[in-house]
């Protein structure tokens, strides 16, 4: 989807406005990236680390935070740092939507 372009007040196109989808995009892959490192180093023993690591991801893109929020929850409990590493996991229950039925695809037999 394209963006509406914004006109600053020089009379020129905001390109924050019309690549601001693109922005987003290299923000989540940035996150990603930094996720996909927290994990790293956190198979190889860093916690420390691997929780700023977590942390630096949320900071990046904290729209899309829940593998970060889990990643910094398993540092905080590798590191014996239990009463902290449950805050992320509460943050990550609350955002799980409470209204979701499962309906399976073909009808029910009775």
């Amino acid at each position: 989807m394209f963006a509406v372009p914004k006109w600053n007040h020089a009379g020129r196109q905001d390109r924050g406005v019309l690549f601001g989808n693109r922005n987003r995009e290299n923000l989540h892959k940035e996150a990603a990236h930094t996720i996909a490192e927290a994990g790293r180093l956190r198979r190889a023993g860093e916690s420390r680390q691997s929780e700023a690591a977590a942390r630096d991801a949320l900071e990046i893109d904290p729209d899309n935070g829940a593998a970060a929020l889990a990643c910094l929850g398993a540092a905080l409990s590798d590191q014996g740092r239990s009463e902290e590493a449950l805050a992320p996991t509460r943050i990550l229950w609350r955002s799980i939507p409470t209204n979701l039925w499962y309906t399976p695809p073909w009808p029910a037999s009775s």
